[in-house]
Protein backbone atom coordinates (compact mmCIF):
# COMPACT_ATOMS: atom_id res chain seq x y z
CA UNK A 1 0.00 0.00 0.00
CA UNK A 2 2.92 2.35 0.47
CA UNK A 3 3.27 2.85 -3.28
CA UNK A 4 0.04 4.82 -3.01
CA UNK A 5 1.93 7.92 -1.93
CA UNK A 6 3.47 8.43 -5.34
CA UNK A 7 0.10 7.91 -6.98
CA UNK A 8 -1.56 10.34 -4.58
CA UNK A 9 0.74 13.05 -5.86
CA UNK A 10 2.64 13.78 -2.67
CA UNK A 11 5.80 14.25 -4.70
CA UNK A 12 4.02 16.87 -6.83
CA UNK A 13 2.80 18.97 -3.91
CA UNK A 14 4.77 21.86 -2.50
CA UNK A 15 5.56 21.47 1.19
CA UNK A 16 3.37 18.43 1.74
CA UNK A 17 2.08 17.85 5.28
CA UNK A 18 1.17 14.36 6.45
CA UNK A 19 -0.55 13.26 9.65
CA UNK A 20 -0.45 9.70 10.94
CA UNK A 21 -2.96 8.79 13.63
CA UNK A 22 -2.24 6.01 16.09
CA UNK A 23 1.29 5.35 14.90
CA UNK A 24 1.94 2.76 17.63
CA UNK A 25 5.18 0.82 17.16
CA UNK A 26 5.94 2.93 14.05
CA UNK A 27 6.12 -0.08 11.71
CA UNK A 28 3.85 1.69 9.23
CA UNK A 29 5.74 4.94 9.74
CA UNK A 30 9.03 3.35 8.73
CA UNK A 31 7.58 2.18 5.42
CA UNK A 32 5.94 5.52 4.69
CA UNK A 33 9.03 7.57 5.47
CA UNK A 34 11.07 5.31 3.24
CA UNK A 35 8.60 5.73 0.36
CA UNK A 36 8.48 9.54 0.58
CA UNK A 37 12.23 10.19 0.71
CA UNK A 38 12.11 12.06 -2.59
CA UNK A 39 8.93 13.99 -1.80
CA UNK A 40 8.85 17.63 -0.81
CA UNK A 41 7.67 17.02 2.76
CA UNK A 42 7.32 20.01 5.03
CA UNK A 43 6.05 18.09 8.05
CA UNK A 44 5.18 14.53 9.04
CA UNK A 45 3.20 14.34 12.26
CA UNK A 46 3.60 11.05 14.10
CA UNK A 47 0.87 10.76 16.71
CA UNK A 48 -0.34 8.26 19.27
CA UNK A 49 -2.26 8.32 22.54
CA UNK A 50 0.63 6.59 24.32
CA UNK A 51 3.63 8.53 25.64
CA UNK A 52 5.67 5.34 25.28
CA UNK A 53 5.00 5.02 21.54
CA UNK A 54 5.50 8.75 20.91
CA UNK A 55 8.85 8.70 22.71
CA UNK A 56 9.86 5.49 20.94
CA UNK A 57 9.19 7.09 17.55
CA UNK A 58 11.08 10.23 18.58
CA UNK A 59 14.17 8.13 19.26
CA UNK A 60 13.69 6.00 16.15
CA UNK A 61 13.44 8.93 13.71
CA UNK A 62 15.61 11.47 15.52
CA UNK A 63 17.70 11.95 12.38
CA UNK A 64 14.72 12.99 10.22
CA UNK A 65 14.25 16.73 10.56
CA UNK A 66 10.68 17.02 9.25
CA UNK A 67 9.04 14.57 11.70
CA UNK A 68 7.11 16.00 14.66
CA UNK A 69 5.70 13.96 17.53
CA UNK A 70 2.35 14.60 19.21
CA UNK A 71 0.19 12.82 21.73
CA UNK A 72 -3.32 12.72 20.27
CA UNK A 73 -6.52 11.06 21.45
CA UNK A 74 -8.58 10.31 18.34
CA UNK A 75 -11.74 11.04 20.34
CA UNK A 76 -10.67 14.66 20.85
CA UNK A 77 -10.57 17.66 18.52
CA UNK A 78 -7.16 17.52 16.85
CA UNK A 79 -6.90 21.31 17.02
CA UNK A 80 -6.23 20.91 20.74
CA UNK A 81 -3.00 19.20 19.74
CA UNK A 82 -1.54 21.84 17.41
CA UNK A 83 -3.05 20.41 14.21
CA UNK A 84 -4.75 23.33 12.48
CA UNK A 85 -7.90 22.96 10.45
CA UNK A 86 -7.43 22.73 6.67
CA UNK A 87 -3.69 22.13 7.02
CA UNK A 88 -3.04 18.45 6.18
CA UNK A 89 -2.49 17.09 2.67
CA UNK A 90 -2.52 13.38 3.47
CA UNK A 91 -3.79 11.61 6.58
CA UNK A 92 -2.95 8.00 7.44
CA UNK A 93 -4.89 5.84 9.90
CA UNK A 94 -4.07 2.12 9.85
CA UNK A 95 -6.35 0.02 12.04
CA UNK A 96 -7.06 3.03 14.24
CA UNK A 97 -10.64 4.19 13.76
CA UNK A 98 -12.14 1.04 15.22
CA UNK A 99 -10.63 2.19 18.53
CA UNK A 100 -12.66 5.42 18.52
CA UNK A 101 -15.60 5.81 20.86
CA UNK A 102 -17.58 7.32 18.00
CA UNK A 103 -16.19 6.77 14.50
CA UNK A 104 -18.38 9.46 12.90
CA UNK A 105 -17.04 12.11 15.29
CA UNK A 106 -13.45 11.05 14.61
CA UNK A 107 -14.05 11.17 10.84
CA UNK A 108 -15.42 14.70 11.26
CA UNK A 109 -12.22 15.70 13.06
CA UNK A 110 -10.20 14.15 10.25
CA UNK A 111 -12.19 16.06 7.65
CA UNK A 112 -11.61 19.33 9.52
CA UNK A 113 -7.82 19.10 9.46
CA UNK A 114 -7.58 17.94 5.83
CA UNK A 115 -7.29 20.51 3.07
CA UNK A 116 -10.17 20.67 0.61
CA UNK A 117 -8.05 18.71 -1.88
CA UNK A 118 -6.60 16.50 0.84
CA UNK A 119 -6.78 12.72 0.96
CA UNK A 120 -6.97 10.08 3.67
CA UNK A 121 -5.62 6.53 3.62
CA UNK A 122 -7.57 4.39 6.05
CA UNK A 123 -7.23 0.66 6.71
CA UNK A 124 -10.03 -0.94 8.68
CA UNK A 125 -11.84 -4.19 9.30
CA UNK A 126 -15.12 -4.68 7.47
CA UNK A 127 -17.32 -6.99 9.48
CA UNK A 128 -15.66 -9.26 12.03
CA UNK A 129 -11.89 -9.57 11.66
CA UNK A 130 -10.23 -12.15 13.88
CA UNK A 131 -6.76 -10.88 13.03
CA UNK A 132 -7.50 -7.30 14.05
CA UNK A 133 -9.45 -8.37 17.12
CA UNK A 134 -6.54 -10.45 18.40
CA UNK A 135 -3.99 -7.69 17.81
CA UNK A 136 -6.04 -4.78 19.15
CA UNK A 137 -8.52 -6.17 21.69
CA UNK A 138 -6.60 -4.64 24.61
CA UNK A 139 -6.86 -1.13 23.08
CA UNK A 140 -10.56 -1.11 22.27
CA UNK A 141 -12.85 1.19 24.24
CA UNK A 142 -16.57 1.25 24.94
CA UNK A 143 -18.34 2.73 21.94
CA UNK A 144 -21.32 5.07 21.70
CA UNK A 145 -22.07 4.82 17.98
CA UNK A 146 -23.92 2.30 15.81
CA UNK A 147 -21.55 -0.46 16.85
CA UNK A 148 -22.93 -0.24 20.38
CA UNK A 149 -26.50 -0.04 19.09
CA UNK A 150 -26.04 -3.16 16.97
CA UNK A 151 -23.73 -5.00 19.41
CA UNK A 152 -20.95 -5.04 16.81
CA UNK A 153 -17.17 -4.83 17.17
CA UNK A 154 -16.47 -3.67 13.61
CA UNK A 155 -18.49 -1.83 10.99
CA UNK A 156 -19.57 -3.55 7.80
CA UNK A 157 -18.51 -2.28 4.37
CA UNK A 158 -21.82 -0.55 3.66
CA UNK A 159 -21.67 1.22 7.02
CA UNK A 160 -18.20 2.56 6.23
CA UNK A 161 -19.38 3.90 2.87
CA UNK A 162 -22.38 5.57 4.49
CA UNK A 163 -20.22 7.22 7.16
CA UNK A 164 -17.71 8.47 4.58
CA UNK A 165 -20.54 9.97 2.53
CA UNK A 166 -22.20 11.52 5.57
CA UNK A 167 -19.02 13.22 6.78
CA UNK A 168 -18.03 14.56 3.34
CA UNK A 169 -15.66 12.03 1.83
CA UNK A 170 -15.79 10.09 -1.40
CA UNK A 171 -14.00 6.79 -1.90
CA UNK A 172 -11.42 7.18 -4.65
CA UNK A 173 -10.34 3.57 -4.37
CA UNK A 174 -10.72 0.59 -2.07
CA UNK A 175 -8.63 -2.58 -1.93
CA UNK A 176 -8.68 -5.53 -2.10
CA UNK A 177 -11.26 -5.78 -4.88
CA UNK A 178 -14.11 -8.23 -4.46
CA UNK A 179 -12.44 -10.82 -6.68
CA UNK A 180 -9.23 -10.88 -4.61
CA UNK A 181 -8.24 -13.80 -2.40
CA UNK A 182 -7.34 -11.23 0.27
CA UNK A 183 -11.04 -10.55 0.89
CA UNK A 184 -11.07 -13.49 3.28
CA UNK A 185 -9.33 -11.28 5.88
CA UNK A 186 -12.26 -8.83 6.01
CA UNK A 187 -10.06 -5.74 5.85
CA UNK A 188 -10.05 -2.82 3.41
CA UNK A 189 -7.71 -0.04 2.36
CA UNK A 190 -9.78 3.07 1.64
CA UNK A 191 -8.34 6.06 -0.23
CA UNK A 192 -10.64 8.98 0.45
CA UNK A 193 -11.01 12.33 -1.26
CA UNK A 194 -12.57 15.42 0.28
CA UNK A 195 -13.95 16.45 -3.10
CA UNK A 196 -17.35 15.43 -4.42
CA UNK A 197 -16.62 12.75 -6.93
CA UNK A 198 -18.36 9.63 -8.15
CA UNK A 199 -17.56 6.76 -5.81
CA UNK A 200 -15.46 3.91 -7.12
CA UNK A 201 -16.91 0.71 -8.48
CA UNK A 202 -16.15 -2.10 -6.03
CA UNK A 203 -15.51 -4.43 -8.96
CA UNK A 204 -12.54 -2.38 -10.20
Amino acid sequence: MYNFFGRLGCNHRNSCKLLELGGGTASTTKCILDSIKKCDVERYYFTDISDFFVNHARELFSNIRFVDYLKINIDDNFAKNKIKENSIDILVAIGVLNNAQNIENTLKNIRKVLKNDGQAIIVEAIDESVQMLISQAFMMVDTNDERAENNETFLKLGQWYELFRKVGFTVKKSLPTIDSELCVYNQKVFILNCKSEVECDENK
